[in-house]
């Protein structure tokens, strides 16, 4: 097997209509002249420079590299030719496969919007949001053109539930307690709802009896904060104020 002659890249330039500035388009530019020949080096930088005008709202750009190959001096030129198309708006965005999730559990967590331009990168940012909750199995994105139009796609969202219920139990002895018994229930996205709730209970036969329940709700605000509640209560033989709830068990 021959791997045949070395080539060298002699220049690396620009063509057509860039839409956004040539120095930022140079910046993607990964081929440099007097760089061995790299193809992954050239395939990134076509996929980097239809990724920034994706981010700009053109989702058909078309990227290509004509190379210019000079046999005697083992040396290649490449010419990038850049054709955004027409710049795109989302008209809708579809939710599918949430049989149990809410639709506004998942749309909470889009960062592209309907009726907005498309942004590659929102949509992208959309999917990792929505794989972090941990509700489904698999989610994946598609922008389908919009049929009979040429300015349009939408944006299909879908989501494999996976169950997001634990139940655990145990038992173990201690010399001062004797026979202790435990369990405890939890439930990530609560009916659909995007709430997590817990509840756990503990028995020790010698002393006496002991309970404790939470509920835990998390919403997403802006880019990726949340906003956290969460209610305890414990107590033994009375009811007994907590800081934020109130609880009695018996012994």
């Amino acid at each position: 097997m021959s791997e045949g002659e070395r080539y060298q890249v002699s220049s690396v330039k620009l063509a057509g209509d860039f839409s956004i500035s040539e120095e930022e388009l140079d910046k993607l530019v990964l081929v440099k002249a007097g760089d061995a020949f790299s193809r992954g080096r050239l395939n990134d930088t076509t996929k980097a420079i239809g990724e920034r005008l994706g981010k700009e709202g053109y989702a058909f750009a078309n990227v290509n590299a004509a190379p210019e190959i000079d046999k005697e001096k083992h040396q290649v030129a490449f010419t990038i030719f850049i054709d955004p198309g027409k710049r795109v708006y989302v008209r809708r965005i579809n939710v599918t496969g949430n049989t149990r999730t809410r639709d506004e559990v998942i749309r909470r967590e889009l960062r592209q919007m309907e009726g907005g331009w498309y942004d590659a990168e929102r949509v992208t940012l959309s999917k990792t949001r929505l794989d972090r909750l941990g509700y489904f199995e698999s989610t994946t994105t598609e922008t389908p053109a919009v049929p009979g139009t040429a300015d349009q796609v939408d944006v299909n969202v879908n989501v494999v539930e996976k169950p997001t219920g634990n139940l655990m139990a145990g038992a173990g002895y201690s010399s001062t307690e004797g026979l202790v018994l435990s369990a405890s229930i939890s439930q990530n996205n609560f009916l659909g709802s995007g709430n997590n709730v817990a509840v756990a209970g503990a028995n020790a036969v010698a002393l006496g009896n002991g309970a404790s329940a939470g509920f835990d709700n998390s919403v997403a605000v802006g880019n990726g904060a949340t906003v956290t509640t969460f209610d305890h209560f414990q107590a033994r033989g009375a009811f007994v104020p907590s800081p934020s709830g109130l609880g009695f068990v018996m012994w």
